[in-house]
């Protein structure tokens, strides 16, 4: 998606995995990058998908109960 990137008028592409010839490509284009990590951007999403598939089955009437896990934690930590 990075070539999209470049083609595009976009100062800032985010990412939750980038790698670091990529990161430096975009530092030598001179514009600006955000890695949120590959944790966090996919995991900021798992209570909303709960969600929808909790009331997706409802309308369904299924009788299945969702729930996010929350076990799950980022690998990563800054020291």
């Amino acid at each position: 998606m990075l070539g999209d990137f470049f083609a595009s008028d976009a100062q800032v592409y985010i990412s939750g995995d980038l790698r670091y010839h990529d990161a430096r490509d975009v530092e030598a284009a001179g514009r600006g990058l955000i890695d949120i990590g590959h944790f966090a951007s996919e995991h900021l999403i798992v209570d909303v998908l709960a969600g929808k598939l909790t009331d997706m089955l409802k309308r369904k009437h299924a009788e299945v109960s969702v729930e996010a896990c929350m076990l799950e934690e980022d690998p990563f930590m800054t020291i």
